[in-house]
């Protein structure tokens, strides 16, 4: 497939770039961004001087690649391609503010407007390109280090990520990094730092985009909710767990609204499905969507909430089969909801996370019915990945934290053989010690996401190279 405009973007002579943000100024003035907001920003690889490494700026901000994956991941469809100058635009009107393109995008380019609650990010000037006038940080730059036309050069830099998106940039005077000028106007630094207490950040500089648990607390009980859910609905079509309609519902309906409190634009929450071909997003929420709908079905059949409390056993004709599909539904649901977080979650071994909601929901739906052998299959399989996952250091809260962890998920098993009914205050105690330590694991995944910017590639490349100048022997 043929991309308009293809062939044109920005090009960087990092040979002449000086890191003065007269780029990053232009930006915000002429998109009205307001003070200290830019969609430009100053990455500067080997800030120390380090001898025998090379120096230089990278004046960087949405790169307009051919492959861009914030395009086809948006769940709302907001983000498409300009057909006339290959621009990646944002429409505001259709945006959900969901964040999920600043996950994706490998180049930091999204970012959230508090203001407007959407997501927003460099057009290229698109105003500007289409009035055969260059982008207006191309415009102010004062060394020409920073221009806009026909792509030539070098596609790679050190610092810069790697990436299979096809980045619409390249870079130029790459053999004079080692001594590039040195930008000697350092007053608007000062200024435009005093303004960060009060929410604003400095030209050249970004909010830290670090996924945290504090940020993400509607992720993580919506998360949590649904494998909890989807346990709940397996071990009533298996086993001879009651499935009552209310509660389920109560929850089920808690779980959702909860989720819509991530996003900036919470009464375009029913755009999230609009892209369930390509978005990891929309898929969650439909499979999520599918799997309520086929669970409360079941539940509020004709016939079923008679015998719902007596089991599966008593369930039997239509509402069975839908109860068995729910729960097919639900897996399926879990899977996609562990798809979202591909592109951020950093420590994934042989594809899973301990907390992922994949293992989380059958583990549920065994500690429900106190199945030891399918118990102890997941469980053992969770602490053999969170105790690979932390190494010897144990998690970063401490070593009392990972004896916690698999102590959740080592103790229902003899608290089952305590029990002398399946709703006995040991059973209870069991169920609510696993649900626990599932809520402390989630806590710990979302600690441990990453969004992957160019900041930290070149923060990572620089401590490779300091460790091979500087080997710690033996």
């Amino acid at each position: 497939m043929t991309v308009a405009g293809a062939d044109r973007g920005f090009l960087l002579d990092v040979g002449r770039c000086t890191g003065c943000a007269a780029c990053t100024l232009a930006c915000s003035t002429e998109n009205a961004l307001g003070w200290g907001r830019s969609w430009r920003q100053i990455v500067t690889f080997n800030e120390e001087r380090l001898p025998g490494v090379p120096a230089f700026h990278l004046s960087l901000a949405c790169n307009h690649c051919n492959e861009a994956p914030c395009v086809p991941q948006c769940p709302a469809r907001a983000i498409s391609r300009d057909p006339d100058t290959g621009a990646v635009l944002i429409d505001g009107d259709t945006c959900i503010g969901c964040r999920y393109c600043a996950w994706v995008c490998p180049y930091d380019a999204p970012l959230f407007d508090e203001a407007a609650s959407v997501m927003t990010k460099c057009t290229a000037c698109h105003h500007r390109l289409t009035e055969g006038l260059p982008p207006a940080c191309v415009e102010a730059c004062p060394t020409d280090a920073l221009r806009y036309g026909a792509l030539e050069g070098a596609a790679r830099v050190t610092g810069f990520p790697d990436t299979p998106a096809e980045p619409r940039i390249r870079f130029l005077g790459v053999d004079r990094v080692d001594s590039p000028p040195e930008s000697t106007w350092r007053a608007f630094e000062g200024t435009w730092r005093a303004d960060v207490s009060a929410g604003a950040h400095p030209a050249g500089s970004r909010p830290n985009p670090t996924i945290s648990l504090r940020s993400e607390i509607p992720l993580w009980l919506f998360t949590s909710a649904a494998a909890a859910l989807v346990g709940w609905v397996l071990a009533a079509a298996v086993g001879t767990v009651a499935l009552h309609p209310g509660p389920f519902i109560a929850l089920a309906a808690g779980a959702l609204a909860v989720s819509t409190l991530h996003l900036g634009r919470k009464l375009r929450a029913w755009r999230a499905v609009t892209n369930v071909r390509r978005s990891r997003l929309s898929r969650e929420v439909a499979g999520f969507g599918a799997f309520l709908t086929l669970a409360t079905l079941a539940a509020l059949w004709p016939g079923a909430s008679g015998s719902v409390a007596q089991g599966a056993a008593a369930w039997h004709g239509t509402a069975h089969a839908l109860l068995v599909a729910a729960g097919a539904a639900g897996l399926v649901a879990l899977f996609f909801v562990d798809r979202v977080y591909d592109p951020v979650c950093p420590r994934r071994r042989l594809g899973l996370h301990s907390a992922d909601a994949i293992l989380t929901g059958p583990a549920f739906a065994a500690v429900l019915q106190g199945t030891g052998a399918v118990y102890a299959a997941f469980s053992t399989l969770k602490a053999v990945l969170y105790v690979h996952r932390h190494g010897p250091t144990g998690p970063r809260g401490g070593w009392w934290l990972g004896v916690l962890r698999v102590a959740a998920l080592a103790l229902p098993a003899p608290l089952w053989w305590l029990a002398p009914g399946a709703g006995s205050g040991w059973a209870y105690a069991a169920i609510g010690l696993f649900a626990a330590g599932e809520l402390l694991d989630r806590a710990e995944f979302y600690e441990e996401l990453r969004v992957r910017t160019p900041a930290d590639e070149a923060r990572r490349v620089l401590a490779l190279r300091r460790a091979i100048k500087n080997p710690v022997d033996g």
